[in-house]
């Protein structure tokens, strides 16, 4: 069997490459044979509509449109690959699909009908759903049957305050429908987004018999919200709640069943959402940070009362200059440039979130609102954690990790049933991914929602 994968984007060697090139590996490694058809930069006309390619076989506009429909019919099964640059498929590849899929029709081979036909895109926010769905159109009309995916199948729900969040739905391998299965809603770290660790979580999960859903937060991401990269601690909050609406609600879902998993930020906005959603029967943080005392006080404990007052000072001043038109103040949680001075902790955020290989994303850049400070230092997530008893609550930290303390200060705080677990050697964003201290997280995750959901 030979499967052909098109390269939409006009960039040769970009992010649609990669994904395709990462199915062409998982296929060859079934005795797939595999090639990329690279579309290029070069303008492609739209269709004319003339219907001449009914007549001579071809289409009457020269260029690589018949070049590839020739080659292209060789094939067994296609993979079309596309970025989604605003709000659907590349300008390049949809009057090539046009073509090629009609002057195939329309001379007479119907080359493509009944052979196997999948998408995939690439997105920097929005239009992924819409692209997909635009993409599937042409194997639908064609015969093709559609070969969907486990993995980022994704969904959309609207929040209490009707902010629409956007998330990927992970699946058990061999979902028996008949059967409703536990369910756990994975939520990112702060500044991050639903594809780095917290889908990594989400889909390894998946693998050991849950549904999992992880989702980008309100204002970052594929989710709505206006204006974009702002904190609002009850509205990160609400998330959550979103999230187990919607898990309440899927079919194959145990409504009765549904854990709670907070990563870094993520973790202080679990614990509080599940002070009081009562739905949340078993919540779990990875290597959990507590954003309102972090930006009270400062990375252990290092800014002062006075320090505070100041900044408070200044957040109202810079308030008043944006009300009045000027230019929004964003900082960034993530080091801007790393010297001498740059603590080690720092370092590790910059090479988890701005190295390919693990955790750099588009939409995931570290900046939000100067002005999100000051809701951020008003926001105490432990105030009431004692209330989640007889809930059970489960703290994951690294020996090593600069946010420990919030996972002691949690656990001291909270009521049983309650555990701190921590990963020896490992630091905080050791927990993200890499792999040997990621099994032990893994490892406990399942036996923990084992003895509480199942």
């Amino acid at each position: 069997m030979k499967v052909l994968l098109i390269n939409g984007s006009p960039n040769e060697k970009g992010c649609t490459y990669t994904a395709l090139n990462e199915i062409a590996h998982t296929l060859n490694a079934e005795g797939i044979e595999t090639e990329i058809y690279h579309i290029g930069k070069d303008p492609i006309a739209p269709c004319r509509a003339c219907r001449a390619c009914g007549k001579i076989g071809r289409c009457v506009i020269k260029d690589k449109v018949n070049d590839f429909v020739e080659y292209a019919r060789e094939f067994d099964g296609y993979i079309i690959g596309s970025p989604v640059h605003y709000g659907s498929a590349s300008g390049v590849l949809v009057p090539f699909l046009d073509r090629a899929f009609f002057v195939d029709y329309m001379s007479g081979h119907d080359s493509f009908k009944h052979k196997p036909g999948s998408a995939i895109v690439s997105a920097r926010r929005a239009g992924t759903t819409a692209t997909l769905d635009q993409l599937n159109k042409y194997f639908q009309i064609n015969q093709m049957p559609i070969i969907s995916g486990r993995y980022w199948n994704m969904v959309h729900f609207k929040n209490r305050i009707n902010i629409n969040i956007a998330g990927n739905l992970y699946l058990p391998k061999n979902l028996d429908k008949t059967k409703k299965y536990p369910a756990i809603i994975v939520g990112h770290p702060f500044g991050g987004v639903k594809e780095q660790t917290a889908g990594l979580y989400a889909q390894k999960l998946a693998e050991m018999g849950y549904i999992t859903l992880a989702f980008d937060a309100s204002f970052y991401g594929e989710s709505g919200g206006y204006p974009r990269k702002i904190e609002v601690p009850e509205i990160r909050v609400e998330d959550y709640s979103a999230a187990v609406d919607f898990m309440s609600n899927y079919p194959l879902a145990d409504e009765n069943k549904i854990g709670v998993i907070g990563i870094c930020g993520g973790g202080c906005y679990a614990v509080s959402a599940s002070q009081i959603d009562h739905r949340i029967k078993a919540l779990a943080t990875i290597s959990m940070y507590d954003m309102g005392r972090a930006r009270r006080q400062g990375v252990g404990d290092t800014i002062s009362y006075e320090e505070r007052m100041k900044t408070l000072d200044e957040i109202g001043r810079q308030r008043t200059r944006e009300f009045r038109g000027e230019k929004r103040k964003d900082i960034r949680a993530l080091p801007v440039k790393v010297d001498e001075s740059t603590p080690q902790y720092a370092r590790e955020f910059i090479e988890y979130y701005e190295n390919p290989e693990r955790g750099l994303h588009p939409n995931s850049d570290g900046w939000y609102s100067y002005t999100s400070l000051a809701p951020m230092m008003n926001f105490f997530p432990f105030v009431q954690i004692e209330t989640i008893s007889p809930r059970p609550v489960l703290f994951i930290a690294g020996e090593n990790a600069v946010s420990k303390y919030f996972s002691e200060d949690a656990y001291s705080k909270a009521a049983e049933p309650k555990e701190l677990f921590v990963i020896k050697d490992a630091t905080h964003v050791d927990l993200y991914d890499v792999p040997k201290y990621m099994d032990q997280v893994l490892a406990k995750l399942d036996s923990y929602f084992k003895q509480y959901l199942i």
